[in-house]
């Protein structure tokens, strides 16, 4: 008897295989057909979600005009109308705007920054319906560099700021800055670009509220440093031509130095006990007398 098997079975083993191979083919296609439904899905996505922020840009509810940017904070020495008519202008934010552009409030706080009035953007937010607000922190003037030709207005960094938004009298009422001469000076919103300038209009900025009561008429600087590159010493000039030892002013707070707050309070104290700064010793300076009791020299006022 032979062990030889059947020849029908061989027949239903080849059916097996093509079943399984059939099988194969089908999972191969659905592994090459995922991915590409995936990415038709994606572009299908991402194609609707652009076409609806493109109909959001021009939506009325999101578009944004300039009447649209509210700018919250006031100054004392400019408009804040005007100042953001200006912004506008310069930046070109007239053009159409949509509050969902993720770029929006970015290039709002950077085209208010760039003013010459701006010393910082503190907030830029925005609001649905299409509106922003806008919070700044102004520069304050506090003095005048005076050249040959005028007063060019100052903050207490030494950044120039706009003449024009001055009246004359407003620029002779301020602190003026004596000695520079005709130096380099930087465009307006910039800082003027010499040390004996910066430490002037820190002291500007300590005395600016108390300037007409002590009867100061001028700033002055050292021509030539006295400690490292940037430290002058000053001095101040009263209407009556007394000069008044200030001494060195750092730009930045030193240990050894009293501050410019400081000083001012000593001289203002000064006035107060005596009336005037007229009359006040050559030997005194603002850094080495922490007391006005150590000026005898002048009888006090009744």
């Amino acid at each position: 008897m032979s062990n030889r098997q059947p020849p029908h079975r061989r027949p239903l083993r080849v059916a097996g295989l093509a079943k399984i191979l059939a099988t194969l083919i089908d999972h191969a296609r659905a592994l090459v057909l995922i991915p590409i439904l995936i990415i038709v899905v994606a572009a299908a996505g991402y194609w609707g979600w652009r076409t609806a922020w493109r109909t959001g840009l021009t939506a009325d509810e999101y578009r944004l005009t300039p009447e649209d940017i509210k700018v919250c904070t006031a100054s004392k020495w400019i408009d804040a109308r005007r100042l953001k008519a200006s912004v506008i202008q310069d930046a070109s934010l007239d053009q159409p705007m949509s509050i969902l552009d993720r770029r929006l409030t970015a290039r709002i706080a950077s085209a208010f920054a760039a003013h010459p009035w701006v010393a910082r953007v503190a907030r830029v937010e925005k609001f649905h319906p299409a509106s922003v607000e806008v919070d700044l922190v102004y520069r304050e003037p506090v003095a005048v560099v005076v050249t040959q030709a005028r007063r060019i207005p100052v903050d207490s960094l030494g950044v120039r700021l706009p003449s024009e938004d001055f009246t004359p009298d407003q620029l002779q009422a301020f602190p003026a800055i004596l000695g520079i001469g005709d130096t380099r000076r930087d465009w307006i919103g910039n800082a003027w670009g010499d040390p004996r300038v910066a430490g002037a209009a820190q002291i500007a900025a300590a005395l600016v509220s108390d300037w007409a009561d002590l009867d100061l008429a001028g700033i002055v600087p050292s021509q030539m440093p006295v400690d490292g590159a940037n430290v002058f010493r000053y001095e101040l000039r009263t209407r009556q031509g007394t000069r008044v030892p200030w001494g060195r002013q750092y730009l930045t707070p030193h240990e050894t130095e009293p501050t410019a707050a400081e000083k001012s309070q000593r001289l203002k104290r000064y006035a107060e006990i005596y009336g005037t700064l007229d009359g006040l010793s050559q030997n005194w300076e603002a850094e080495r007398n922490p007391s006005v009791g150590a000026i005898p020299h002048q009888t006090p006022r009744n």
